[in-house]
């Protein structure tokens, strides 16, 4: 069986389609654009005074890895 697939290839694609926003979504958006935003206020975390000097911590110090020597630890 045999298909013909000149036929499709010969209709030009659909152009897409370009959706005009309404006159309302229009206002809208100029309304709220328009408004004065308050400003936001994001909490703060401030750590205790008993254990903020607890919480710095140092990285380990590296330690060479010998593979097949003998295990120390310290």
């Amino acid at each position: 069986m045999k298909v013909d697939f000149d036929r499709r290839a010969a209709r030009p694609p659909a152009p897409p389609r370009k959706e005009e926003p309404s006159e309302f979504s229009m206002s809208l958006a100029a309304t709220l654009a328009a408004q004065p935003r308050p400003l936001e206020r994001v909490p703060t975390v401030k750590p205790r005074r008993d254990d903020s000097a607890e919480r710095v911590t140092e990285p380990a110090p590296a330690r060479p890895i010998v593979i097949g020597g003998p295990v120390t630890v310290s």
